[in-house]
């Protein structure tokens, strides 16, 4: 507990709340997750988010980071998950992915 009398859940739950990031996942299991699409047929296409010039650097070193670590690979989908960043008041870059079609 704090002195506020609130439990100090970062403290309590430490492995949960690591003070640094973990950036890395487990290793990659052997599974197909290639699905068989009806040919002929298109996907809709989804919306593309625009990086604003300030920050893209720093996003693209945040994907080759990922790619390096074999949390993201590239892809054969025509219409992946959008992922876009969003800079947060600390400076720090956000990653958020759209899953709406």
């Amino acid at each position: 507990m704090t002195s506020t009398g609130t439990p100090n859940f970062i403290s309590e739950f430490a492995d949960v709340f690591p003070v640094k990031k973990i950036t890395e996942l487990p290793p990659l299991c052997q599974i197909n997750h290639h699905l068989n699409l009806i040919k002929g047929k298109t996907a809709l296409s989804l919306k593309m988010f625009k990086v604003p010039n300030k920050i893209l650097p720093a996003y693209r070193q945040i994907i080759l980071d990922w790619k390096t670590k074999n949390i993201i690979y590239p892809c054969e989908a025509t219409n992946p998950v959008n992922m876009f960043p969003k800079l947060k008041t600390n400076g720090e870059i956000r990653l958020l992915a759209d899953q709406v079609p």
